[in-house]
């Protein structure tokens, strides 16, 4: 944004790129660095600490409150031992920079000897994972039905599409796009996704190197050591696969069992591999999630609709521009 407050004029060949997604009513601004607080210390001055959310090797993830002003929030608190601070920063430039609905807001950023820690809003509304577990196969009237419903599910998927739109618009691949990474901003039901962690995002342009991710939703090029931003899209794939028939498509042995690491990972290099679709599953879900997820995992990058094309030309999505969700923003 400049002085005037209007955005600016962006450069070819983004021109094209910018009038789609601002005719979609998407808000391609980012933040001025100067709107995140960022100190050598004090955390402890400025937040209470209270239940831990969550750990793994990253660190700790903690639920505390603002001192100044009472409001929750969630604290990521990142072990330099156990992390390149390279890695830190990277995610820390990121998160200084979006200022989109359906992303996770940082806050500010303290760190002391240790440790390194990411302020942020805090969603209580539990993960995209905790919300399919409960829409398993089951019966409804007189049949049958499975996943989160279409109603439901399509506004997830403007929302999905609109994030990682908006991230690949700034040249930024999120890498590790999964139902766990989908969180609900609160227990309403109508509430709106945000998508987290931007550990292993990168800048594409020139390319991607970095083999990284979650094994059941990344994408089969990363293992070539060459790809580009589509490889979200192949994980948005994915996360509505699961999303619609509450099943990863890793399974075998006819459907009873699922895979480990180390099958998927063949499955994904086998240049011969077909994602398995359960038809006892799919028929249950209409012509057009199936349509779309199928165009989203194919295995040539070149062939998978962009997030911006999804957003302006597949009829499902389209029809849900102004999903209700989105009308709290």
């Amino acid at each position: 944004m400049n002085a005037t407050g209007a955005l600016p004029t962006p450069k070819e060949p983004e021109r094209e790129t910018w009038q789609l997604l601002m005719q979609l009513g998407l808000d391609l601004r980012t933040r001025r660095k100067s709107s995140i607080i960022s100190a050598e210390c004090g955390i402890d001055d400025a937040y209470d600490f209270q239940d831990l959310l969550g750990k793994g090797g990253f660190g700790k993830v903690f639920q505390a409150v603002s001192k100044k002003d009472g409001q929750p929030c969630a604290i990521k608190c990142v072990d330099m031992k156990n992390t390149d601070p390279e890695v830190f920063q990277r995610e820390l430039e990121q998160a200084r920079k979006l200022q989109n609905p359906h992303l996770v807001r940082l806050i500010a950023a303290y760190q002391d000897e240790r440790t390194f820690f990411l302020v942020m809003e805090l969603y209580q509304g539990g993960d995209l994972l905790t919300e399919v577990t409960q829409h398993g196969l089951r019966r409804e009237g007189s049949g049958l039905a499975v996943g989160i419903p279409e109603q439901c599910l399509v506004e997830y998927a403007w929302q999905m599409f609109s994030a990682v739109a908006y991230l690949h618009y700034h040249f930024i691949a999120h890498r590790d796009i999964k139902c766990e990474n989908f969180m609900k901003a609160s227990l309403a039901a109508n509430a709106p996704l945000k998508l987290i962690d931007l550990g292993v995002s990168a800048c594409f342009k020139g390319g991607l190197t970095e083999v990284v991710g979650t094994i059941t939703t990344i994408a089969p090029e990363v293992f070539s050591r060459r790809y580009n931003e589509q490889c979200d899209l192949w994980s948005v794939g994915v996360t509505l696969f699961m999303c619609a028939v509450c099943m990863e498509p890793w399974v075998t042995d006819g459907g009873v069992r699922y895979m480990n690491e180390s099958e998927i990972k063949r499955c994904l290099v086998d240049p011969g591999f077909q994602i398995p679709y359960d038809r006892r599953r799919w028929d249950l879900r209409s012509t057009e999630i199936r349509t779309l997820v199928r165009s989203l995992l194919v295995r040539d990058p070149q062939k998978r609709p962009r997030a911006q094309e999804v957003l302006s030309q597949n009829r499902w999505v389209k029809g849900c521009r102004k999903p209700r969700c989105c009308r709290w923003f």
